[in-house]
């Protein structure tokens, strides 16, 4: 009696943890390895799902959009999202969640998980890259679960490469409007026309002058 009243009770406390593991969203502890922690180790196949930023390179402070898809009519009920540099750090924060979402503080940079275990088939999340260049490609990692026994880990995003902002001059339109009538007018340069009229000046001060 008392071997099946210690069976019944693992039994029930297994339940408990396979109905409640993934309600809450990862802790800052799964941060480096991006695990759950469920007593079942990762999937190995490809996964149904995609991560996906909406821009393919970023400058300093730029916003990407990011969205975790689910393919082929699965759904989940968990994940974790992180952006990561190519040194593996966690880099940039994510700066909007909803309802069913929150922000985890991974390395001084935001990551985000979910808050409840509803089916899930799309989320977007909105990621702000770090205030000072030199970051390098970035690329999205989300660890995401079908269910408690079912899921993957770090699946990657396309990476997103950084680019260097440069400076662009703008011409004023009133300079734009005289140099196009003077080219127009004589079919040279503003600086053609201007010594071809200072020529003619001295030629007729030194004869008519």
């Amino acid at each position: 009696m008392a071997q099946a009243s210690s069976t019944i009770t693992l039994a029930l406390l297994l339940m408990i943890t396979l109905t409640a593991g993934y309600h809450t969203g990862a802790p800052t502890s799964r941060c480096d390895s991006m695990t759950p922690g469920h007593i079942i180790g990762s999937q190995t196949s490809e996964p149904p799902y995609t991560v996906m930023p909406d821009r393919s390179s970023y400058t300093a402070n730029d916003i990407i959009i990011v969205t975790i898809q689910a393919n082929n009519g699965v759904t989940f009920k968990g994940f974790m999202l992180q952006a990561r540099d190519q040194s593996g750090a966690s880099v940039g924060e994510f700066t909007t969640v909803d309802t069913a979402t929150k922000l985890t503080e991974c390395s001084g940079a935001a990551a985000v998980t979910h808050d409840d275990g509803s089916r899930k088939t799309i989320k977007s999340f909105t990621w702000k890259a770090p205030a000072e260049p030199g970051t390098g490609a970035v690329t999205f990692f989300a660890t995401i679960v079908q269910r408690f026994t079912t899921y993957w880990v770090k699946v990657p995003s396309p990476a997103i490469a950084e680019t260097t902002a440069t400076e662009i001059r703008i011409i004023p339109q009133s300079d734009r409007v005289q140099n196009n009538d003077e080219e127009k007018t004589t079919g040279s340069p503003p600086s053609v026309v201007s010594n071809n009229r200072s020529i003619l000046r001295n030629l007729w001060e030194k004869f008519f002058g």
